[in-house]
């Protein structure tokens, strides 16, 4: 699981994402001549016929956008009205969680050093380069560019506590809003990119970022993240638990040193 790359976000109500796309939210998945696309926020992803086996990851990642979207708009999203806490690391990078239709939702919020067009495009064309920082990850990369706003990507944990490392294939898909930027991803499964004994394949449920500048310093990014992950496997809840929080703070280390160097 990595947070930075998929992405793992000060609200905004749905209407001014509508205002800003310029039409309702939507999500419509259109065929015309085998060419498969989606529609989200007013923008449209269309797949090369090269690309249609990919299909499959698109809709799902652009259903799974919108979703994200209503988390990010709920009222208690800010406030974690509802949400249990479940860890705090000695940088106040604070861990929440809640019980969603989909799963287990788990929900952190941090500020990176540097303006939000720089973390942003750093997190959205750096997947390749990810090993060379993060030491939670044993290899990451892009499989196929679907559009300007969307990619395939492969990626795989080390062994963290007990738990085996996972592999997790997921679409991406990003949009600008207002000042700001959210990218969602969402795993799909492809007979090209089976499962190996190096790792467990695990579902990447949701995968969301909000990248936003801080209202009082614009030099100053604010990232909310929000997660959802079966891990797959017999693993006690209370491992799974603490294997995300642990995860997702080590992320944010590793994400404040590699800033610093942008």
């Amino acid at each position: 699981m990595i947070l930075y790359g998929l992405s793992v976000i000060i609200p905004f109500r749905k209407r001014e994402f509508q205002e800003q796309a310029g039409s309702c939210i939507m999500c419509a998945v259109k065929k015309k001549s085998k060419m498969t696309s989606v529609e989200v926020l007013g923008l449209t992803d269309t797949l090369t016929p090269d690309n249609e086996k990919y299909a499959e990851g698109l809709k799902t990642v652009a259903k799974t956008f919108n979703e994200a979207l209503d988390i990010f708009n709920a009222p208690d999203f800010v406030s974690k009205s509802g949400w249990k806490k479940e860890s705090e690391s000695p940088t106040h990078d604070t861990i929440y969680s809640k019980r969603s239709d989909t799963g287990k939702l788990f929900a952190l919020r941090c500020e990176m050093p540097k303006d939000c067009e720089t973390v942003f495009k750093d997190n959205w064309e750096g997947i390749n380069e990810l090993t060379k920082w993060n030491s939670n990850l044993a290899f990451s990369k892009v499989v196929a560019t679907l559009s300007d706003h969307a990619d395939v990507c492969h990626y795989g944990n080390r062994d963290l506590l007990i738990v085996k490392g996972r592999d997790f294939l997921v679409a991406r898909m990003y949009r600008k809003i207002h000042n700001g930027y959210i990218t969602v991803g969402r795993s799909f499964e492809l007979a090209d990119i089976p499962e190996t004994k190096a790792n467990i394949r695990g579902e990447l449920r949701m995968g969301a970022g909000r990248f936003m500048p801080k209202d009082s310093d614009p030099n100053v990014t604010v990232i909310d993240y929000v997660l959802s992950i079966d891990l797959k496997g017999a693993i006690p809840k209370l491992i799974v638990n603490q294997f995300m929080a642990k995860i997702m703070l080590n992320d944010v280390v590793e994400l404040r040193k590699h800033v610093a160097t942008l």
